[in-house]
Parts: structure tokens; sequence; C-alpha cells
């Protein structure tokens, strides 16, 4: 860019009777007695000293559907105290733990909802899906002489299975643990096929799933963004973003062909190295021009003002020296001088301001 310059101012389940049936049944009447007994006694605690610590763990029968623990303990050493609490829900797969919400099971398929322990299906491609958000899951199904094999999955994720047959009757098998996950996610068990040792029938069972939504330790803060390297590209960056703050105003980090007003051109800096160098650091200095409008508009000189002014939302010196690191980018930056003048780029005259910018790197 040549620049001539003169001067100026300015996001069913279905029945069956079958021996199984009968199994279940039973299994679930022990399951209610059981449940029984554990809503009369309530809570239970148990508490030991050892070595300085003490160590707590309450379990209580919560909402129908639901059973809750909380163990905790409180050591001294050093004179630090530490903490972690561990607070666990078992969920059921019946009312109201039935839906498609948070720690809520979702029955695709034939699946029979037994009212004391758990619900299970018999047709390959039945599925039960589970909701759980900011927590920790733990899967459980029994095992039988009549068992299927059956798939899961989280999130879509790949399968793995899981033959569920075995000779004698298994309660309470863990068949997927999630370990703690953030944000929300789904759990998936889909009955995908039949072992020849357990009949034609691949019935599956599931029991409970165990939510853990410990208290988890704080993260550690965040370590500050290291500083922004004050290289010369970061500078003249770091200028082009100041100046864009003042509406209207174009702006060319580099001298272009030809300018389109109102516009602000960083001219390369001329650098005699021997004699830029001081106490402070590594020194440029900076022409920046303003081409305000055509040398014959009007209104050119009375907009030149409010780029002249040491303050004000159009002010070429407040825009600059708002930051006076430009991001991080400099140690500081100073506007030394506005110098008015007619100015001609590309043969067309303009009314402009050259300004003397200095940047101590």
């Amino acid at each position: 860019m040549k620049v001539t310059v003169r001067g100026l101012e300015g996001f069913r389940a279905e029945l069956e009777v079958t021996e199984t049936k009968l199994v279940d049944g039973m299994r679930d009447l022990m399951s209610s007695l059981a449940d029984d007994i554990a809503s009369k006694t309530r809570t239970k605690a148990l508490a030991s000293r050892k070595s300085g610590n003490l160590i707590g763990s309450i379990r209580s029968q919560g909402p129908v559907g639901t059973e809750s623990e909380w163990s905790g303990g409180n050591a001294c050493s050093s004179g630090e105290n530490e903490r972690r609490v561990v607070s666990t829900t078992r969920f059921r797969p019946r009312t109201p733990n039935l839906g498609v919400g948070i720690n809520q099971f979702e029955l695709v398929g034939n699946w029979l909802v037994l009212s004391g322990s758990g619900s299970y299906a018999y047709v390959i491609g039945a599925y039960v899906q589970f909701r759980f958000s900011n927590s920790q899951v733990v899967l459980n199904t029994d095992k039988d002489t009549n068992r299927g094999i059956v798939a899961v999955s989280m999130d879509g994720g790949p399968e793995t299975l899981h033959d569920l047959y075995a000779p004698i009757s298994v309660r309470a098998h863990q068949i997927f643990d999630s370990g703690f996950q953030n944000g929300e996610h789904i759990v998936k068990m889909r009955i995908s096929g039949i072992n020849p040792l357990a009949g034609a029938t691949p019935y599956c069972f599931i029991e409970f799933i165990d939510v853990d939504d410990s208290t988890l330790p704080p993260a550690p803060p965040p370590l500050p963004p290291p500083p922004g390297p004050h290289s010369l590209p970061n500078i003249v960056a770091g200028l082009g973003n100041a100046l864009r703050t003042i509406a209207g105003l174009r702006v060319y980090n580099y001298p272009p062909n030809s300018v389109e007003s109102p516009a602000a051109v960083i001219s390369i800096p001329e650098t005699p190295y021997d004699l830029t160098t001081s106490e402070s650091g590594f020194q440029w200095t900076f022409d920046v021009w303003v081409f305000v409008g055509k040398a014959d508009d009007r209104t050119a000189a009375a907009k030149i003002l409010t780029y002249l002014d040491s303050t004000g939302i159009s002010s070429i010196r407040a825009a600059i020296e708002a930051d006076r690191t430009l991001g991080d980018r400099c140690d500081s930056v100073s506007v030394l001088s506005a110098d008015p003048q007619i100015a001609s780029v590309a043969g067309t005259e303009y009314l402009a301001i050259q300004y003397i910018v200095e940047v101590l790197q």
C-alpha cells in the first residue's frame, strides 16, 4: 500500500402359566416377606472403632421399589480430616420405577412385572433400558436352569453377551458395572439367544439395579492459562482485535492494495534491532492509519473528531489502550500521537489520521 501524504489537521408384558412362573411367584413371596421385615426394622447401624477411625453403615427401606444405604467414615491423621460419603439406592423393576425418566426401567416386549422382586421376559428381542445421571449403576439378574443369553450395552455402544444358564439357581448375579459416569446415560439389556441346555424358551429375570451417587471429592481447580506468546504476529492480531471493537470500522491487519473507508490499517513496523531493546524488553513502533472518508466528503470532517477523541466509543486511543496487554500478547501498549492528514491510496485521496503506537514485548 502506497500512501502519499500532504498536511491537514484534524437432545407388554404377557402372562404364561408355566413351572417358571410358579417358581418366580414363590421367589416374589419370599422377597416381599424380606422387604416387610426390613420395613419393620427400618434402620440398622453398625459402628466400630479401629485405629482411631469411626466407621458407620446404615441401610433403610426407602420408597416403594427402592432401598437406600449410607456409609461414612471420619479419620484423623496429622491434624487433617478426610470424609467419604457413599449413597446407594436399589431400584427394582416395578411400580413406581417404570418409565423413561432418570432411575426408571423402560420395559419393551413381553415382560411380566412381579410385585415384590423383579421382572422377567422370555422372547428374543425383548429388552429393558435404565436411565441414570451422574452416578454409577450395577445391573443384577439371576442364573437358573431355564435362562437364556442376554446382551448388555451402554449408550448404544458395543454389546457384551452373558449366558444366564446355570445348573442351580443363583441370585443377585452381577452382569454389568458402569463405573462412575458424568452426565446422562442409558444401560440396555436385551434377550439375544437360547442356551440349548436351558430348553427352547430363553427366560430372563432382572432383579435390581444399584445406583451409587456417592459424593465425590471436588475436582481440582483448573490451571491458569499459560501466558500468550509475545510474538509479532500475535501483537498485530491484538491490535486488530482492539480496533474491531469500534462499530463500523473495517480493520486490515496488514496493508492492502486498496481500502474501503472508514478503515484502519496496521502497517508493518520498521525495526532497527540495535535501537529497540529497552530495560522493559523489546520495543515495536507501529504506524496505524485510519482512513475516515474521501477528502471531499463533508461527513468525514465531522467523523474524524470522534476518532481523534481520547475517550468514547469511537476513540482509537481508547480502543487500543482498553487492554494494555492486548489480551496478554505484550507487556504494554501506548498510543503516542495522532496526526490528521490528507493521504492518497490507489489514487484516491482520503481524510486520514496517522497514529504512532508503541508496544513493549
